[in-house]
């Protein structure tokens, strides 16, 4: 069973870097810093507008309530997701670590490895007599049927 599961973890390990290795990121933070630019603009605007004019209370307020809550929401997303990358990242220098040490170490587990088993999972989920979830320090789940 073991051995099984080593093989099963190279392949995982190779699937997961490359889905953690997703340059969405760079992507969707540009996008939101973009958006936060343009709404502090626009607020800004508002504020110079109000201040020149002198614009309806009423007006002014619900405007600028809308844009200061719109930029709200956008530095909430912008914290999310970078709670997010540090996740991601945090789950890539596991990986490394996991595959620098299975290239260090025999492939060929006759007998339970305690050391090899604490490297890998970090816990163990008892689903029933005879279901147990391996979870990996990687974050990976591998369900396996006790015979």
């Amino acid at each position: 069973m073991l051995i099984r599961m080593i093989l099963l973890i190279s392949f995982l390990l190779v699937n997961i870097e490359k889905g953690l290795a997703a340059t969405t990121y760079v992507l969707i933070m540009d996008q939101i810093d973009e958006k936060l630019s343009e709404l502090q603009k626009e607020l800004m605007t508002l504020v110079r507008v109000n201040a020149r004019t002198g614009l309806d209370t009423q007006v002014y307020s619900k405007e600028y309530l809308k844009l200061s809550a719109e930029l709200d929401t956008y530095r909430n997303r912008r914290q999310k997701l970078k709670e997010q990358e540090a996740g991601r990242v945090l789950q890539l220098d596991r990986l490394k670590e996991l595959k620098e040490y299975l290239r260090g170490t025999d492939t060929s587990v006759d007998k339970f490895d305690g050391e090899l088993f604490g490297k890998l999972i970090d816990k163990v989920i008892v689903r029933s007599l005879v279901e147990v979830t391996f979870v990996f320090k990687t974050g990976v789940e591998v369900k396996e049927l006790l015979s």
